[in-house]
């Protein structure tokens, strides 16, 4: 009796090899169709996501002096009273560099000011005697700054959208303080339910993701802004001997740009060179020589394999295709968390690796037997289930803890 069916009886070995190579491509399609998706999701609720994520971050980072001072005074109180010393803090930082900035700030708008002469060129000896010997006469040549001041203007909008900018950003800034006091307050809490109340088949993959973002996060973070702290003390000193001008200026830039990975020292020097050839070619040649060195041996040699380095352990070539990969997606907040996301990246495919070599044996004939491979997809590695109970994930510790918070 002929078959109903439009394909033969005999499966051919040719159409089920081209029919599984079909459903391969029609599933990557259909992930590449969802990875568009939830990025431009997460592009429509970016700001919410930068917010949170920045609060997060901080929080990470102040939660161990948290965690030893909520053992005298309890979570609560400790967690306000650090959020307090912080805001103190940073409300007087600002404040020291805000002058510092405004004094400097208008000795360098005086400086551009004179650039929009006509004859500003020829008024600095050292650079029309550099376009003379190019064969550029100085007085055809003139700084286009009038230009790229009203190009600033222009970009800036009416007084109007830069007063409400200012007050969106306090908003923000006052939403971020929240945030942050709530996840040093709640934010073990959370952790621990996650840890050891989600469903059992589900929690050594939680667990092993949740240590994998504290070791990667955490030790990039404190490693970052120890690497952050150390060079702008070291680079500020250096410029205050040299006699760099607008000082303040160079020292919060430089502060800044280092959370940028890779490029963030790049840029700094850029600014630092920029201001000592206006002072004179002396210092500018001065500066050359002492950003390359701060930037490219101190930091580049020196601090960054030996703190941050440690922590990720990723090749910089995959930290710089992450950091382009997340400036173009996201901007400046897709390049500063680019590093710690490239290393959860770079410790899941490690661990997808491993579980390939750990159920396809045969294919690696040649090579010692392959250990079990980190409990990421749930169900293929062996574990002990007693391992992620309450109990043994600190039930005790949880309880005096919670009790420590209900009292205070």
């Amino acid at each position: 009796m002929p078959s109903s069916s439009i394909f033969p009886d005999a499966p051919n070995e040719t159409i089920t090899v081209w029919t599984r190579r079909f459903l391969i491509a029609l599933t990557m399609l259909a992930w590449l169709g969802i990875t568009a998706m939830v990025i431009w999701g997460l592009r429509l609720i970016g700001a919410v996501i930068l917010l949170y994520s920045i609060a997060a971050l901080l929080a990470f980072v102040l939660y161990p002096v948290v965690k030893a001072l909520g053992r005298v005074v309890g979570r609560r109180v400790a967690a306000l009273v650090v959020m307090a010393l912080v805001v103190a803090a940073a409300v007087a930082l600002l404040y020291w560099l805000g002058m510092a900035l405004v004094e400097q700030g208008g000795v360098l708008a005086d400086r551009l000011a004179f650039l929009t002469q006509p004859n500003a060129i020829q008024q600095i000896p050292w650079l029309a005697h550099l376009l003379q010997s190019l064969g550029v006469d100085p007085a055809t040549v003139r700084a286009p700054v009038n230009e790229w001041i009203q190009q600033v203007v222009d970009g800036s909008g009416n007084l109007a959208g830069v007063v409400g900018g200012v007050i969106f950003a306090l908003v923000n800034v006052v939403a971020a303080i929240t945030i942050m006091t709530y996840l040093l307050i709640d934010g073990a809490r959370l952790l621990r339910w996650l840890r050891a109340s989600t469903p059992m088949v589900y929690r050594p993959t939680i667990n092993f993701l949740l240590d994998t973002l504290d070791e990667k996060m955490g030790g990039f973070l404190r490693g970052q802004l120890l690497v952050v702290v150390i060079i702008t003390i070291m680079i500020g000193v250096g410029a205050y001997i040299i006699g760099l001008p607008y000082l303040a200026i160079f020292v919060a830039i430089v502060f800044i740009s280092e959370f940028v990975p890779v490029l963030g020292g790049y840029i700094a020097g850029t600014v630092g060179v920029l201001f000592g050839f206006s002072h004179s070619v002396a210092m500018g040649l001065t500066m050359i020589a002492f950003t390359l060195i701060m930037f490219g041996v101190v930091e580049g040699q020196m601090l960054i394999p030996r703190i941050t380095g440690r922590a990720v352990q990723v090749h910089p070539l995959f930290v710089l295709a992450g950091l382009l990969i997340g400036a173009e997606l996201f901007g400046l907040p897709g390049a500063l968390f680019a590093p710690v996301i490239t290393g959860v990246l770079d410790v899941i495919a490690r661990a997808l690796w491993a579980t390939y070599r750990y159920l396809h044996p045969e294919e690696f004939p040649h090579t010692p037997e392959p250990e079990p491979p980190p409990p990421l997809i749930p169900g293929v590695a062996p574990t002990d289930p007693e391992a992620f109970l309450p109990e043994t994930l600190g039930g005790a510790a949880t309880a005096m803890e919670d009790k420590a918070g209900r009292q205070t």
